[in-house]
């Protein structure tokens, strides 16, 4: 790895910052699960009396919403928000990889020596660092549009049917798959900066650092 130690150092923080964001987006994520829930529960009683929520509870918010579905449905809104926020966080991140894989490549062309630099303390260099952020976003990228879509259509949802699939929807990452969580896994957890705050990179137990989303998954 032929990285200077600022190099070396923004490589762990930028690391960081994209396990932390991937735990808040699967954080936000789980928030919004409950808010699903409750606007499913309540919408679908409706559905069964074959009543509309306005029908009986007068017109909608200003939000648009019904009485009743106001407050989850707000819940809701909010976490579709906060997961863009966390998306935003994983772009930022992704691009500091990406910039410091290219000065690594541009140094190991150079043949510039790594004399000086700090000591590696993790096997995955900022090329393969940049590559598994590159792959990642995306993914996440899909996936937050998918849940800002269900939110924006979840207390309209004129049929069971279109209740089931939305709530499917949000509570079931269909991008986010077992072997892409495991690949983020090795990008944010194989080491971590210490809470000291001397910013020294320490190894992490895989333990500490998995997803809240990976974990959830885990038998």
């Amino acid at each position: 790895m032929s990285l200077s130690s600022d190099a070396l150092y923004r490589l762990q923080r930028a690391r960081s910052s994209w396990a932390s964001a991937a735990a808040g987006w699967a954080e936000q994520r789980a928030v919004g699960s409950s808010a699903v829930s409750r606007v499913c529960s309540t919408r679908g009683a409706a559905l069964e009396r074959a009543e509309r929520p306005w029908e009986t509870e007068g017109a909608p918010d200003d939000d648009g919403y019904p009485t009743s579905l106001a407050e989850p449905c707000r819940r809701l809104a909010a976490a579709a928000d906060s997961l863009h926020e966390q998306l935003e966080r994983l772009q930022a991140a992704t691009d500091t990889l990406t910039a410091l894989g290219r000065l690594e490549e541009a140094r190991a062309g150079r043949g510039d020596s790594a004399a000086g630099a700090a000591p590696a303390v993790t096997t995955w260099d900022a090329s393969r660092c940049a590559a598994a952020a590159s792959r990642l976003l995306p993914l996440y990228t899909k996936e937050t549009e998918v849940k800002r879509t269900v939110a924006s259509w979840l207390a309209h949802a004129d049929s069971a049917a279109a209740l089931t699939a939305l709530r499917a929807a949000w509570m079931h990452d269909a991008y986010l798959t077992e072997e892409t969580l495991a690949l983020q896994q090795c990008l944010g957890g194989e080491v971590a900066l210490d809470a000291g705050g001397g910013g020294t990179p320490q190894r992490a137990s895989p333990a500490a650092t998995a997803s809240p989303a990976l974990r959830q998954r885990r038998p």
